[in-house]
């Protein structure tokens, strides 16, 4: 399907620099293939009224499932830490419900402010269903929340990335939080890394 977006002012990258197009703009299954492009033929022709395009942001680091944390955010990472250790324990039954629920409302949010590029770690099953490019991050680390993951092995990272591809989103590996990585993380990091040849990405903070 080719739609012809007219009366529309786009932002684009001209080597490596912005430049702002006036006009019309061809969309061919998805794909952006031309500006101030004369055809007689679309299949739809949308008319813009001088609204803005940008490309898409990218969010680096998303806890899709830990909105409800935010009234905490501004304590120091080793008590913010705690606490959300505390928390996720008390939650008991509830948590998934809690989960489910932060993940929809921050997924969206994110993608109201134009980020439809998100990179999260455990949020291969809320993600499904959204129109996003996803980045999923199997985190490494040796709290008492995350460990598991850890714990699994490759045996457990390979499945990861199975599930990953199955809803085509691109796994890749996370060093969670420095204050949990020893080098026995970094070796297995180096293992899951050489073994799916995607992102490392390393968080610094929880913040």
């Amino acid at each position: 399907m080719i739609k012809n977006y007219i009366n529309g002012n786009y932002i684009v990258f001209e080597n490596e620099m912005p430049i702002l197009i006036k006009g019309s703009m061809q969309v061919e299954d998805g794909i952006v293939r031309s500006f101030n492009h004369d055809d007689k033929f679309y299949d739809q022709i949308i008319d813009m009224g001088q609204k803005l395009i940008t490309p898409v942001f990218c969010n680096l680091h998303l806890h899709l499932g830990e909105k409800f944390f935010r009234s905490k955010a501004k304590l120091p990472l080793l008590k913010y830490l705690e606490w959300t250790e505390r928390l996720n324990k008390e939650l008991l039954e509830d948590k998934e419900k809690l989960r489910l629920l932060s993940a929809k409302e921050t997924i969206e949010e994110n993608i109201g402010f134009g980020n439809y590029i998100l990179s999260t770690l455990r949020g291969n099953d809320i993600l499904d269903g959204y129109d996003v490019k996803a980045y999923a991050g199997f985190p490494i680390m040796k709290s008492e929340k995350l460990q598991k993951f850890y714990l699994s092995g490759m045996e457990g990272y390979k499945a990861y990335c199975q599930d990953c591809r199955e809803k085509g989103i691109v796994p890749g590996v996370f060093l969670h939080s420095l204050y949990y990585t020893d080098e026995n993380c970094l070796e297995f990091a180096a293992k899951c890394h050489a073994y799916s040849n995607s992102f490392l990405a390393v968080h610094v903070g929880e913040d």
